[in-house]
């Protein structure tokens, strides 16, 4: 792997995972459809804020990287698809656990089994485990690592991991930026959970007008 993801690219390759499995009709995303899933305020860690043009930017620039393609496009919309799989062979358990990770940032393989259902069935906790360290261990030839077990936090019961494709990992930034974010309450709650199928619900209803148009 002779490239690194910045934060918008990696934003925006988790949208792309998790919307060709989430809302395959719908798939491939158009540029409108797909600033809207990265600025989604559930599912997202952080939450960001980013531009049409920026996300524009970034697809171009991954598109030099051979990491995404323009597919499906209309004379009203472009639309575009990921192309991750052709670089580092994963299976379907492997891409959920690898676009949440884009999507959320650090999991414990707990938060991971519970986040992945739409995209990936495990049966256990352990399930997950194997399989992100069986991901870990794999050689150059075999797409490399592309997770990694991070530090157990003092308190904590399960570590958390995290994935490879933005380079090695900084833990004194985490610590920070965790550190920052205390105060913002749980990651995920009841509403939060009903607002996030809310806003896949207006992302299909955005789509099919758009089509209709």
């Amino acid at each position: 792997m002779n490239w690194q993801l910045d934060d918008i690219q990696a934003r925006v390759l988790g949208c792309l995972i998790e919307k060709e499995h989430t809302t395959p009709d719908y798939y491939p995303l158009s540029l409108n459809s797909l600033t809207t899933a990265c600025n989604q305020k559930t599912g997202r860690f952080p939450v960001m804020d980013i531009s049409e043009a920026e996300v524009e930017a970034a697809l171009a620039e991954m598109q030099h990287l051979d990491l995404v393609m323009e597919k499906g496009s209309t004379a009203r919309a472009r639309k575009f698809a990921h192309k991750l799989p052709r670089h580092i062979p994963l299976d379907q358990q492997q891409l959920a656990l690898v676009c949440v990770l884009l999507l959320r940032g650090f999991q414990t393989p707990g938060e991971l089994r519970q986040r992945t259902e739409r995209l990936a069935t495990f049966e256990s906790v352990e399930e997950v485990e194997l399989v992100l360290d069986d991901r870990e261990e794999r050689g150059e030839g075999d797409g490399g690592s592309v997770t990694i077990k991070l530090p157990r936090q003092p308190g904590k019961t399960q570590q958390r991991y995290a994935h490879l494709l933005s380079g090695e990992i900084d833990t004194t930034v985490l610590e920070q930026a965790e550190q920052n974010a205390v105060g913002q309450g749980p990651i995920k709650s009841a509403l939060a959970e009903r607002v996030e199928a809310l806003e896949a619900r207006v992302a299909k209803l955005e789509a099919l007008l758009a089509e209709a148009e």
